[in-house]
């Protein structure tokens, strides 16, 4: 997935603790809050996911594949910028995971219109356990 590639943080391999086995912080696929607070996000995270959010709010885009195409670029535009570090960054990539597939279900899917659904969810989700 491209997140894995374009997040890296300028940590060493070495030094990176991703979503592995032995280092995951999230035993469930449920995303959760760090100790109940939300996870902070770096200012330039904050930057590039409030076009995300922008272009689900739009609802003058009727066009999924036209939508689609310009969450995919935001996101992009996201991940290349990422240089958050530690669990925050950790528990980005966790959000992320469930982004990306329900992206690639408006984008590909059988019902762009459910997971449309899901990306707002997702947003929700995003609002509820990152600040």
């Amino acid at each position: 997935m491209l997140f894995a590639l374009g997040c890296t943080s300028n940590e060493t391999n070495e030094g990176k603790k991703g979503l592995s086995t032995e280092n995951k912080i999230f035993e469930k696929d449920e995303l959760e809050l760090n100790n109940g607070k939300k996870w902070n996000l770096d200012d330039i995270t904050k930057k590039n996911i409030a076009p995300i959010k922008s272009l689900l709010k739009d609802t003058a885009v009727a066009d999924f594949r036209k939508l689609a195409s310009g969450l995919q670029q935001q996101t992009d535009k996201l991940v290349s910028e990422c240089k958050m570090k530690g669990k925050d960054h950790e528990a980005l990539h966790h959000w992320l995971e469930g982004w990306l597939a329900d992206l690639k279900g408006l984008k590909d899917g059988e019902d762009q219109q459910k997971a449309y659904h899901a990306l707002q969810n997702d947003i929700t989700e995003f609002d509820s356990h990152f600040e």
